[in-house]
């Protein structure tokens, strides 16, 4: 099995990258402004590097690999706020949490809650290990309520020419 190695880094940096513009885009464009660009992804490289070496090491095909470390590097830019974002709509919000289930965009909802409410996850507390929603805002759950009826009610709109 041959290997392009910088051929696989380039494809994960370029997906990774592109993954990032499009959700992150005023955070890269303030590390650009910084120019802390490179500083700020050093470590996320290093990872990258590491993991190839590792997969190539076990005989994994090259696009494996690569979806395996692209699938890490978007986990890692934010799996907590995610996670958190599809707790509340499992277990406070079940109604909303049915409806993009079953429409097969679950993770569409979460992406849009995540981007459009960063500055939300602000007023989330983690004071008690035990239970992460100890100190929870209603407000996360109300923002939360506003995205879903925003871009359900969007999507059930019939285009107009």
């Amino acid at each position: 099995m041959q290997y392009d190695i910088q051929k696989m880094r380039s494809e994960i940096r370029e997906q990774y990258l592109k993954f990032l513009s499009q959700h992150y885009q005023p955070l890269l464009e303030n590390l650009c402004a910084q120019g802390k660009y490179d500083a700020f992804f050093k470590e996320d490289w290093e990872l990258v590097d590491s993991l190839i070496d590792e997969q190539m090491k076990e005989q994994i095909p090259p696009e494996q690999i690569v979806a395996y470390c692209l699938d890490l590097q978007i986990q890692h830019s934010g799996p907590s706020q995610m996670d958190l974002i599809e707790m509340l709509l499992r277990t406070r919000l079940p109604e909303i949490y049915k409806k993009w289930t079953d429409r097969g965009s679950l993770r569409d909802l979460i992406l849009k809650v995540a981007r459009k409410g960063a500055y939300v996850f602000e007023l989330v507390r983690f004071d008690d290990p035990a239970s992460p929603f100890y100190y929870l805002d209603a407000t996360l759950v109300e923002f939360i309520g506003s995205v879903h009826r925003e871009e359900f009610e969007a999507d059930d709109q019939p285009e107009t020419n």
